[in-house]
């Protein structure tokens, strides 16, 4: 068995892709990471939508393959970096959940994001007040 940490919080090199329209912001940023992060998934195999604007939450998609859905986000925390949430979805009848493709999807987008080197300082964290972390998203069990 082991522990998930959902979140990565990261650094990245990206033009800032903010709309503004002189007083108000129109596009929030991050749809350029997003999509990035979108072609990612789609090389290891994996369905993604666009894109999905969320407003000031960030931007989403949907991603799936034959037997497994997920969801993840994309936030921009500005001078805090960023963060990637991606949890799975399944039907709440479906028990258990397949564990395994959410554990081998998270190895799989850790890898990706460490080999683009427009993104750095990844850390994977359970939540935003996880102040501890760690370089991977799976933490084994100590039992």
């Amino acid at each position: 068995m082991v522990k998930v940490r959902p979140d990565a919080l990261f650094l990245f090199d990206f033009p800032d892709d903010t709309i503004e329209d002189g007083r108000d912001i129109v596009v929030f940023g991050g749809r350029g990471v997003t999509d990035a992060i979108a072609q990612m998934i789609r090389r290891l195999g994996y369905q993604a939508s666009a894109p999905q604007d969320e407003d000031f939450k960030g931007w989403s998609l949907d991603v799936s393959d034959q037997s497994s859905e997920f969801w993840l986000r994309f936030s921009d925390l500005g001078s805090e970096g960023s963060l990637v949430t991606a949890d799975r979805t399944f039907p709440r009848w479906l028990w258990p959940w397949p564990r395994r493709a959410y554990v081998d999807f998270l190895l799989k987008l850790d890898a990706e994001l460490r080999r683009d080197g427009r993104f750095r300082d990844i850390k994977w964290v359970k939540d935003r007040d996880d102040e501890i972390g760690g370089d991977s998203p799976i933490v084994p069990d100590e039992r």
